[in-house]
């Protein structure tokens, strides 16, 4: 990291222009979506092992389990893109990490089926926000003309932070 940024600051058409992180809507949204996505990859991650060797669910069963963050995971994409109309989107993010972090500390809790399987579906929805939110927002806080390298630095640090966070897990 640090040899790009030298790299960058030297070159005459840097990949990226560094001072895209000089905003600070753009630098919560991106680090917002950074975490949901680093909790999303590890809790889908330790879900699997979870239900297979910790209860004892066979790979089916614990697919059916999976059915409520998935689920909740699917309807927090077309829900994100309406939600960037609120014009907010440090605040939605704050919200959706919420949604996702209380899903999280009570499914951490919890022995009861349906209560792991009601905050399994709600930590789904809180990161699934989250990640597909972090997309949509960017485009709401930088310049237009730089749309296009604001969304691919996003999703580059969304992805690589969900594969590094996988591989710490």
């Amino acid at each position: 990291v640090a040899s790009f940024v030298l790299v960058e600051q030297r070159v005459r058409w840097p990949l990226v222009n560094l001072r895209l992180f000089r905003n600070v809507p753009y630098d919560v949204v991106t680090i917002a979506g950074m975490f949901s996505n680093m909790a999303y990859t590890s809790f889908v991650f330790l879900s699997t092992l979870y239900l297979q060797e910790v209860r004892g669910l066979s790979p089916l069963q614990a697919g059916l389990v999976f059915l409520a963050p998935a689920t909740a995971a699917a309807v927090a994409g077309p829900l994100s893109g309406r939600l960037v109309a609120l014009d907010h989107p440090t605040l939605v993010m704050a919200g959706a990490m919420g949604v996702g972090g209380i899903g999280l500390l009570v499914l951490s809790a919890s022995s009861n089926w349906f209560v792991y399987v009601v905050a399994f579906g709600l930590t789904g929805l809180g990161v699934g926000i989250g990640w597909a939110f972090a997309s949509a927002a960017t485009q709401q806080v930088v310049d237009p003309s730089r749309a296009g390298e604001a969304a691919g630095m996003t999703l580059t640090v969304l992805i690589s932070m969900g594969g590094l966070a996988v591989a710490a897990v």
